[in-house]
């Protein structure tokens, strides 16, 4: 993967918080609203159409660099081509120009 260049990131893709309620029977209620739709360097385990089916519920892995922004800070998911990525935190790339990395594990 190169040093997250501008035109490496052609990989649209949607970063996602977590939030809780309360709801009726004091449930918790769990959603995931969008943060924002970016434009990111991915780089996923390649799979064949059989294994990705399989990956879905083994947990494939792939890593999004995407440009800085204090906000992205909190997304727990990114999804990506239609499948959704539990993120295990970022790490920050770059002195000039500010990188963030996520590391991402598949969810069904």
């Amino acid at each position: 993967m190169t040093g997250g260049s501008l035109g490496a990131r052609r990989h649209r893709i949607t970063l996602m918080g977590e939030a809780s309620t309360l709801g009726a029977g004091g449930r918790i209620n769990r959603t995931t609203p969008i943060i924002a739709d970016v434009w990111a360097e991915v780089e996923a385990e390649t799979l064949n159409v059989t294994e990705r089916a399989e990956a879905r519920a083994l947990g494939g892995k792939a890593t999004f660099r995407t440009a800085y922004k204090g906000a992205f800070q909190a997304a727990r998911f990114a999804e990506w081509q239609g499948v959704r990525y539990r993120l295990e935190g970022f790490r920050l790339e770059g002195v000039d120009r500010r990188t963030m990395v996520f590391d991402g594990v598949s969810i069904r």
